[in-house]
């Protein structure tokens, strides 16, 4: 399939292929949604192959979250035991897709939240990005915003390693 990057496997796995179910009711592929879906895997097999202890993913629908009046619609959230420490983080899987005001948006949402958050440690936002020509024009913005303490950054390559160390 065009457009389709290559993701895991030996020497790039996939070979371009999109595999969706006969029984499926999605009429066409969304990068977005394989994305997210890669990152799961990554995160099981690093569960798997003990480089961290459980790992709860939740998805888009389990995560989504009002913080006073701030709503907030993460593509996932990931919890992670590290040791006795355990690592909590908004994912937000961005395909380069989004420009003009669509990420100072987020920043502030999740700043605005942050601010309001009464259940302990608030946690980490996670930018997943496809390349570092992607993760450049992102961490502008955390720089434009402020705030870095708050928002982290990784390619989709190195999003396992870096949420599980």
């Amino acid at each position: 399939m065009p457009g389709v990057r290559w993701v895991g496997g030996f020497e790039g796995g996939s070979g371009g292929y999109v595999y969706i179910p006969p029984t499926s009711a999605a009429r066409s592929r969304r990068m977005h949604t394989h994305d997210i879906v890669e990152l799961r895997v990554q995160l099981a097999m690093a569960e798997h192959d003990g480089l961290c202890g459980p790992v709860r993913f939740h998805p888009e629908e389990q995560s989504a979250l009002t913080v006073g009046m701030t709503p907030l619609r993460p593509d996932a959230r990931v919890q992670i035991q590290l040791g006795d420490n355990l690592r909590d983080c908004f994912i937000e899987v961005d395909e380069g897709s989004e420009w003009g005001q669509k990420i100072p948006a987020k920043l502030r949402a999740y700043t605005a939240a942050h601010q309001q958050w009464t259940g302990g440690r608030f946690p980490a936002v996670v930018f997943v990005v496809p390349d570092s020509t992607r993760a450049r024009y992102i961490q502008r913005k955390i720089n434009d915003h402020g705030g870095a303490d708050l928002f982290r950054l990784t390619q989709l390559d190195d999003a396992a390693q870096f949420l599980t160390t």
